[in-house]
């Protein structure tokens, strides 16, 4: 029958072991997880389960409805990314939807209701002054391209422009948001169980909330090394006539590898150690002739 949630195959604390005195039975089984993954080929199966009930299985999935609480609107929108786990960084890395991953979802269906229902567009980057400068600083006879034509707007009746002048009394954004606005890309949280209802459901992160996992993020990626500079050095010729090697791998530039072989070689980072230490690097051992 496959995998099995009894405790029969199980051992007690005390280390004994209890014989197999029932055959299994299908309300113990237990089914692989579904490890949703982030891909457009959208894929939902259909799985009968205990009573006659159905759970739908979603193995791949990129978009979801996501609320915006503190607006009360909800949009269907596109997961682009997933950015961060609190269970296992491993999830990140293969990109699986599961609950409490934070995800992020593209900005724009609710930049476009922002602009609807308060008639303000959010998210537009500022020209810079020092450039808006040096263009009027320009050549009179220099030839100006033409600027690209706007969109046109269109237009409003008076009854929908007192409704928007009447929601700007009670119109606050926060700026963590107006800065991921401009980025087109917005942190939220997947509260729904892909695996259990076959969708990737959430809602947008803000407040503390947003305030923590940006600092998670952010403390992350500075951990996070990418190939820019390989090191390559022999850490010792030890016991058994092996030399051990270790490969460096980061992204910084002042990168102390030196005192990283010191480390090594006195016995404060043991080279086994080292992919747990640094992300990027590798060590390895090899048989000395």
């Amino acid at each position: 029958m496959g995998i099995s949630r009894d405790s029969i195959h199980k051992r007690r604390a005390t280390g004994g072991k209890q014989k197999q005195w029932r055959k299994k039975r299908k309300y113990e089984m237990g089914r692989q997880p579904a490890n949703t993954k982030l891909s457009s080929n959208k894929t939902v199966r259909r799985i009968r389960v205990r009573g006659g009930n159905v759970k739908w299985r979603a193995l791949r999935l990129d978009t979801g409805n996501y609320s915006w609480g503190s607006e009360a609107v909800t949009r269907k929108t596109r997961v682009l990314d997933v950015v961060y786990n609190a269970s296992n960084n491993e999830l990140v890395r293969t990109k699986t939807l599961v609950k409490s991953a934070i995800v992020q979802v593209d900005a724009a269906p609710f930049k476009q209701w922002y602009l609807q229902h308060y008639g303000v567009e959010v998210g537009r980057k500022k020209k810079n002054a020092s450039a808006v400068a040096a263009k009027k600083d320009g050549e009179e006879g220099e030839e100006v391209a033409p600027a690209a034509a706007a969109p046109e707007e269109t237009k409003k009746s008076n009854h929908v422009l007192r409704k928007i002048e009447s929601r700007q009394e009670g119109r606050s954004l926060d700026s963590h948001i107006e800065d991921q606005f401009a980025s087109g890309r917005l942190l939220a949280c997947i509260s729904s169980r892909p695996g259990q209802c076959g969708r990737a459901d959430g809602y947008i992160l803000e407040g503390k909330e947003l305030e923590f996992y940006q600092k998670k993020i952010q403390k992350k990626k500075g951990k996070d090394t990418y190939v820019k500079k390989v090191f390559v050095c022999s850490v010792g010729h030890g016991l058994g006539h092996l030399a051990k090697m270790a490969v460096f791998v980061s992204e910084s530039d002042d990168t102390d590898y030196e005192g990283l072989l010191g480390g090594i070689q006195r016995g404060c980072l043991p080279a086994q150690a080292m992919p747990c230490m640094l992300t990027g690097a590798h060590v390895f051992s090899l048989e000395s002739n």
